[in-house]
């Protein structure tokens, strides 16, 4: 065997390792995490929530278009505003291709999470409706 393909199989040997360690890593966070699965009031999922160390990551799987007054004008105003005022959460929304991507929320106490689950729900269940029915009942704000 040529020592060039000797490094070769080394190399291969150890990025298997590391990802094999990787992987168990990922598996303990995840392990730890709570993961919920949002759903609108008739049961069709959402996203996903995931929850661990007092951050919450929220991620559609319905489309939701960027600034859709559900989210500009209820749920960052009315849920996580009032959040970081009272609560000290910080807050990032990820928007890709005109579609929210991600919510993320640091901070978040336990018992607030629920609330905000709920609040997250409502505001992807109403986005999601005006995307697929524009001008429909969707257009109603809470």
């Amino acid at each position: 065997m040529s020592l060039e393909l000797t490094q070769l199989l080394e190399a291969v040997s150890t990025i298997r390792d590391e990802l094999k360690e990787l992987v168990e890593k990922l598996d303990l966070i995840l392990g730890s995490a709570r993961i919920d699965t949002l759903k609108s009031r008739d049961g069709e999922a959402l996203g996903k929530a995931y929850l661990m160390n007092r951050s919450a990551t929220i991620i559609p799987t319905v489309p939701v278009a960027e600034g859709d007054p559900a989210v500009t004008r209820f749920l960052i105003p009315k849920v996580l505003e009032r959040m970081k005022a009272k609560y000290g959460i910080e807050y990032t929304v990820e928007n890709r291709d005109g579609k929210l991507r991600r919510l993320t929320v640091l901070n978040v106490p336990q018992a607030e999470y629920e609330k905000l689950k709920r609040a997250v729900e409502w505001a992807l269940e109403k986005a999601s409706a005006r995307i697929r029915d524009p001008g429909g009942e969707a257009s109603d704000e809470k």
